[in-house]
């Protein structure tokens, strides 16, 4: 991406969204850094929006689930080494959004699920890798 106004995937990137799951919006429950409003969804505690990027750090220390970030990995493929790896958002028993991996190793598919966090994390640190061919 060049510039937080690039559109990935259909998805408009001058806006993030972020689910709060934990807490109602109020004074020191969100990143204030690029903060544009707060809006009612009809979940629990609404969602923020940004202008950028909230850093994968505020994720936890906020109760955040990334809206943009997950719709914008929905259905691709990511790479765990040579072991291609789909990513299908879903929600949870809890209604927080998380990723349902699958991927086949010898002739088995296997299912497992991670945060929407966590798999961000671990693209960023390089454990696994992704291309937008």
């Amino acid at each position: 991406m060049n510039n937080s106004k690039d559109k990935v995937a259909n998805i408009d990137l001058t806006e993030y969204k972020y689910h709060m799951f934990s807490r109602p919006f109020g004074i020191g429950t969100y990143p204030n850094d690029n903060f544009l409003r707060w809006e009612d969804d009809n979940t629990r505690y609404g969602v923020l929006v940004y202008s950028k990027p909230v850093p994968i750090a505020d994720f936890s220390h906020y109760s955040l689930v990334p809206i943009t970030e997950a719709e914008m990995l929905d259905g691709k493929t990511i790479y765990l080494k040579d072991i291609p790896i789909s990513l299908k958002v879903i929600v949870n028993h809890r209604g927080v959004y998380i990723f349902e991996l699958t991927f086949t190793v010898g002739k088995e598919e296997h299912k497992d699920c991670n945060s929407i966090e966590n798999v961000m994390r671990y693209l960023e640190e390089g454990n696994y890798s992704y291309s937008n061919s």
